[in-house]
């Protein structure tokens, strides 16, 4: 809002009235009527009484004769009136002109004073007007300030308000924090007491970890285990030696990647029809070793699971009972045949007797040769 020009009514160089009025109108101080009446009076009679002295003084001394003193007292007295006259003209004419002049210079003086009183009434009333515009933004800045003052005063029990608020929330906030560093500070020492739980356990773990690989490796038996896929994740050293591979370039590798597909696919079926089952399941196989050597083996092929039960892959054992069946199969063959001939013993016989005596194969007939 844009604040109204205010006007200056005391000028810094501004003379008085009258001492304006003279400089402007009359120029030079002038005497009053009763001075100016005595000056002319003074006038007259200095004149008059020179004119009778010097003049009655100046006719003895030229003239002698009376008779002619007469004459010219006479026409010195007309002489003396016409002077006179003359002289009160031009004294009263020029009162006359500067009374006139004076009365000229005073409604000229008057004029341009109702001229100058007009002018400031009205730069007066345009002030007047000004001042009442000024008196009405003011009122209207009284009133915007006051509206100003309420809504200020409103914002700041507002703010107070939000302020006590905020207090209240981080004061809430601080407690709740104060609680949570407190159970962070208790949980960072359990979690530092997990830790060295954890390490100890995992000291242990491997500890276990490499007794147990030390030991899977200490067994001559074929040690192995697979996922879903048949994808081999490990096995021992008697493996590596069957595998003519590391455990490490082993790991990723399938049966096809290993064996011929003949030995693969019966490798894979095997697995199938285990983990189909989902129970342990064993069965012999004849395989072959990198250098040739061919062996049976007893193999034993069981599922393992994760904690929620499901099946995760399977873990296989294989022996050599390669020698163990060539011992069976031996006392088997001593137990039927004769050891000198190599016949058929009674044993035999009596049991093939035995399996043979019943009523599906009735009547029986045996044809015996000499």
């Amino acid at each position: 809002m844009t604040k109204p020009k205010r006007t200056n009514f005391y000028q810094p160089n501004r003379v008085s009235h009258d001492s304006y009025i003279h400089k402007k109108f009359l120029g030079t101080y002038e005497p009053g009527p009763k001075r100016q009446a005595l000056k002319i009076t003074y006038i007259y009679f200095a004149i008059g009484s020179l004119w009778i002295l010097l003049s009655d003084k100046l006719v003895e001394f030229l003239i002698k004769d009376e008779s002619m003193i007469l004459v010219i007292s006479i026409g010195k007295g007309w002489i003396y009136v016409f002077i006179t006259s003359v002289l009160i003209f031009s004294l009263v004419f020029s009162a006359m002109k500067k009374v006139t002049d004076t009365k000229d210079k005073m409604k000229k003086m008057n004029d341009e004073l109702e001229e100058i009183v007009f002018e400031r009434t009205a730069q007066l009333e345009e002030i007047n007007a000004e001042l009442e515009e000024s008196a009405a933004i003011v009122e209207e800045e009284i009133s915007e300030r006051k509206r100003i003052e309420e809504e200020i005063i409103k914002f700041n029990n507002e703010l107070e308000n939000k302020v006590l608020e905020r207090t209240s929330k981080l004061e809430e906030i601080n407690f709740l924090l104060q609680e949570e560093i407190t159970e962070r500070k208790n949980a960072e020492e359990k979690l530092k007491e997990s830790e060295l739980e954890y390490k100890n356990l995992y000291i242990e773990f491997q500890k276990k970890q490499a007794l147990l690989v030390s030991l899977i490796n200490s067994v001559p038996d074929l040690i192995f285990y697979k996922n879903n896929d048949s994808v081999y994740l490990g096995c021992n050293t008697a493996f590596e030696t069957f595998a003519n591979m590391e455990e490490k370039n082993l790991i990723g590798l399938t049966d096809f990647d290993i064996f011929d597909k003949e030995v693969a696919d019966f490798f894979r079926a095997m697995d199938l029809e285990m983990m189909k089952q989902g129970v342990p399941r064993r069965n012999e196989e004849m395989v072959q070793y990198p250098d040739g050597k061919q062996v049976l083996l007893d193999v034993l092929k069981t599922p393992y699971y994760d904690p929620q039960g499901h099946v995760l892959g399977l873990i296989g054992i294989s022996r050599d009972i390669t020698e163990r069946k060539r011992k069976e199969e031996e006392n088997i063959y001593l137990s039927y045949h004769d050891v000198l001939t190599g016949l058929y013993n009674r044993r035999f016989y009596e049991e093939e007797i035995k399996r043979l005596d019943t009523e599906r194969n009735l009547p029986i007939s045996i044809i015996m040769g000499m």
